[in-house]
């Protein structure tokens, strides 16, 4: 799926969202008229609504090992990566949010390292490693 596919989905689902909005208000517009509750039936099925099988993963994507931050010495990563081709430093505490960069799999975004800190109370950055 490319990046335009994914937009084109979003607006989409947006515009999912705002009819099914629009329907929840007229349902609401006639429960208040009526004082009461309408047995309101679906109109048609929709896909979303159908039961499907899951199907399997046919293949997972592992991502380089991270390391949990060690207590007491580190407690953030400082990321460093390439988006665009503009360099960004970004500091980051969430290690699943960091593995799932990893993977990403976008052309114009590269994780350049990752760095263990410590980050005193003051504001002054101690760097511990370079995890990657």
């Amino acid at each position: 799926m490319t990046s335009l596919d994914k937009i084109k989905i979003n607006d989409l689902l947006l515009k999912r969202e705002v009819e099914f909005s629009k329907v929840y208000e007229c349902e609401q517009r006639i429960n208040k008229i009526l004082e009461s509750s309408y047995p309101f039936t679906l109109p048609f099925t929709i896909p979303s609504m159908q039961k499907t099988k899951l199907k399997r993963a046919t293949r997972k994507i592992k991502s380089k090992p991270i390391r949990q931050l060690k207590k007491e010495v580190e407690n953030c990563y400082i990321i460093t990566y390439n988006d665009k081709d503009i360099e960004k430093v970004e500091i980051q505490r969430d290690i699943k949010l960091i593995r799932k960069m990893l993977i990403l799999e976008i052309p114009h975004f590269k994780i350049i390292k990752i760095e263990t800190c410590y980050i005193d109370p003051q504001g002054q950055r101690n760097i511990i490693e370079q995890i990657l």
